[in-house]
């Protein structure tokens, strides 16, 4: 109705034009190619090793969940809006490791690309920033290693129900031709109420990536 409107208004107004209109509603715009995501991660600098209370573009840490020899995780506040998220950053090891890299450029689009409550998401970073670090959903819950220490002996029931948990997971991203290639109960989030949640897609393959991104050689996967 509102493209005959126009019309008619165009019309009324003297228009001798065989007129027509077409309208469009852009529902969502198309996610960034993972190659613009190369070009503006590898242009930012890796943050040192931070601290409890140390501050990073408007976050402050609170807890350091993980400091290793790839990566340091953080749980942080944003001060603005109170909410909290996991900062998570690369090792200066790493600095000029291609491959390692590739893997954490590749790790953002992931996170920003499935949208899916099993699936833990990777926010947009902070516009402007010169650092190169993940903002990281919260999940709330222990790693799936953990909850097997705390319950050595689940019930067969018990176990089904997380282990369909975690196929329905993975076939999220096999759904959009990804394989994790790093799967194991530290990077498995399980929440109180037994909600599963995958986390880290630093070695995530995605199909054809080969073709259109940087040859890299394949090194081993998953270590820390």
């Amino acid at each position: 109705m509102l493209s005959k409107t126009i019309c008619d208004d165009a019309y009324n107004h003297g228009s001798s034009d065989n007129l027509s209109c077409l309208i469009l509603k852009v529902g969502e715009l198309p996610n960034s190619d993972i190659n613009d995501i190369f070009q503006n991660l590898s242009k930012l600098v890796i943050p040192p090793a931070m601290q409890v209370g140390n501050e990073i573009d408007g976050f402050k840490v609170d807890k350091i969940l993980h400091q290793g020899a790839r990566s340091h995780i953080y749980l942080a506040t944003e001060k603005a809006s109170k909410r909290r998220v996991v900062l998570k950053m690369p090792s200066l090891n790493f600095v000029d490791d291609s491959a390692y890299l590739d893997g954490f450029y590749k790790e953002q689009w992931v996170g920003q690309r499935l949208k899916h409550p099993s699936i833990m998401a990777i926010q947009p970073r902070i516009e402007k920033s010169p650092f190169l670090y993940h903002i990281c959903e919260y999940v709330d819950g222990i790693t799936l290693r953990q909850w097997m220490h705390e319950n050595p002996q689940p019930s067969f029931e018990k176990a089904i129900s997380i282990i369909k948990k975690v196929v329905d997971a993975v076939r999220v991203l096999q759904r959009s031709a990804m394989v994790h290639r790093d799967l194991k109960p530290e990077n498995i989030i399980i929440s109180h109420n037994n909600h599963i949640t995958l986390i880290d897609f630093g070695t995530v393959k995605i199909s054809g990536l080969d073709e259109i991104s940087k040859l890299i050689e394949e090194v081993p996967l998953g270590a820390d």
